[in-house]
């Protein structure tokens, strides 16, 4: 898609960091409602007064589920919870897309892996795995046991419409879906 944007939501108190690709600010809307609709309505939107964050759109969407809404000072980013968080999960999907060999392309699909490894695995900082403290259930690391991120995989062929016998084709590991299909 032409998405070159990305909206992050970050839980202060279970520290889950949630993305959504968007492809204008207006959209932002739309992945607080997915967000909400996904996780559960959170106590507070905090945010860094960005226009489309105030707008009287979102204070409608979050006065309808007695959301409060706090602003923090305009270029005072460490008031901003997400802001850290926003930083350590850029750095974490540069750090693999360039060690991956994966393309530009795929930018997105690198930080909503980032994003789940960062929810399913151990922080120290809070002495918890963020998906557990959000659920209260062990989450199941086993796709990030057996894969890593563009990993070469195969995967056998729908229908065999073409010259060549291979009954496979080949395709890269970017991330596990967690809404569709299997666990695994």
């Amino acid at each position: 898609g032409s998405e070159t944007t990305a909206v992050l939501f970050v839980g202060v108190d279970s520290n889950v960091v949630d993305t959504y690709k968007v492809k204008s600010e207006k959209q932002f809307v739309n992945t607080l409602e997915d967000n909400v609709r996904e996780r559960g309505a959170m106590d507070k939107l905090i945010s860094d007064r960005a226009q489309v964050e105030i707008s009287e759109r979102i204070m409608n969407f979050l006065r309808g589920l007695v959301i409060a809404a706090w602003q923090s000072v305009p270029y005072m980013q460490q008031q901003n919870y997400a802001e850290n968080k926003y930083q350590t999960v850029k750095s974490m999907t540069n750090r693999v897309l360039d060690r991956s060999g994966a393309p530009g392309f795929a930018w997105f699909l690198c930080m909503s892996y980032v994003c789940y490894v960062l929810n399913h695995t151990y922080n120290p900082t809070m002495n918890d795995v963020p998906m557990r403290r959000l659920t209260g259930t062990t989450p199941d690391i086993s796709p990030l046991l057996r894969f890593y991120f563009w990993q070469k995989v195969y995967f056998p062929r729908e229908t065999n419409h073409s010259t060549d016998s291979s009954k496979e084709l080949v395709g890269f590991f970017a991330g596990v879906s967690q809404h569709v299909g299997p666990a695994m």
